[in-house]
């Protein structure tokens, strides 16, 4: 099996206190793959760590084949915490403006708000969005890189049962028909068995 993530014996100390302890996991190229605890449990640590934010403390890993190589983060999409966007821009607007902020090929920023279910948003100031919806505009920014691997830190926090059931439905999607690889966080264990492998 190929593995598109290995950790071996990852830590991560803040002075006394130890929020990750030793994990090693192996993520398949092509799947989703959850991470699930309770808060504090060092989930949204472990994902910083992969996505370059902190350092570990001890331990190693290997993402794309690389041992801690920033390069390998070209082609990776993390949404970690909250999306960063812009409340005071329409979702297309916040779109257009990061893929000339990070020199993003010109594409068809429609089709990828069709893709997170944001195509009606028209005006709508993104701080008018439910929180759904700033979660997938996040999304969308993601999705704008064409990442192969994408790690998304609690998605659904916050979100209605049919915002949830929509986003779900859009990461199995990003998985299975467009072949890239999840990790996705969260302390509800029904959702996590919803959709990972």
């Amino acid at each position: 099996m190929e593995y598109i993530l290995q950790t071996d014996h990852l830590s991560k100390v803040y002075g006394t206190k130890t929020v990750l302890d030793h994990v090693s996991i192996h993520v398949p190229k092509k799947s989703i793959y959850g991470l699930v605890g309770k808060n504090g449990a060092g989930k949204t640590t472990l994902m910083r760590i992969i996505c370059g934010l902190t350092r570990q403390s001890e331990g190693s890993y290997i993402l794309r084949g690389k041992s801690d190589d920033p390069a390998v983060r070209n082609n990776m999409g993390m949404l970690i915490e909250k999306p960063g966007i812009y409340e005071h821009m329409t979702a297309l607007e916040n779109l257009r403006y990061f893929s000339m902020l990070f020199g993003i090929p010109s594409q068809d920023h429609h089709k990828i708000l069709e893709m997170v279910g944001l195509q009606n948003a028209g005006k709508k100031k993104a701080r008018q969005f439910s929180l759904g919806m700033k979660q997938r505009l996040g999304i969308a920014d993601v999705l704008m890189k064409d990442p192969q691997v994408i790690i998304m830190d609690e998605p659904t926090l916050g979100i209605d049962p049919e915002g949830m059931r929509e986003l779900l439905g859009l990461i199995h999607r990003l998985a299975k028909e467009d072949k890239r690889t999840i990790l996705i966080s969260s302390h509800q264990l029904h959702q996590i068995q919803q959709i990972c492998d």
